[in-house]
């Protein structure tokens, strides 16, 4: 399994949240900081367990929230 690292594009695999992909923005121990540039922006980021989300992507760091929308659309788009 690909350790999950800030930049890294993720998918939810549990919760009312399930299959939606974010951006990590930071990880705090066992929890990853999470935006999706819509719903979860940079300013109220989502906290998950790094166990109820699975690798993706690539993304990138210091993204604006535009960006990241932009990143998952893309994302979405090719799958």
């Amino acid at each position: 399994m690909k350790e999950l690292i800030p930049g890294n594009v993720v998918i939810s695999t549990a919760g009312h949240d399930k299959d939606e992909i974010y951006l990590i923005i930071n990880i705090d121990g066992k929890f990853a900081v999470l935006a999706d540039g819509k719903k979860r922006k940079l300013d109220n980021p989502k906290t998950k367990n790094l166990r109820h989300v699975k690798y993706l992507a690539e993304g990138g760091v210091g993204l604006k929230n535009e960006e990241i929308a932009h990143l998952i659309k893309e994302i979405v788009k090719g799958r």
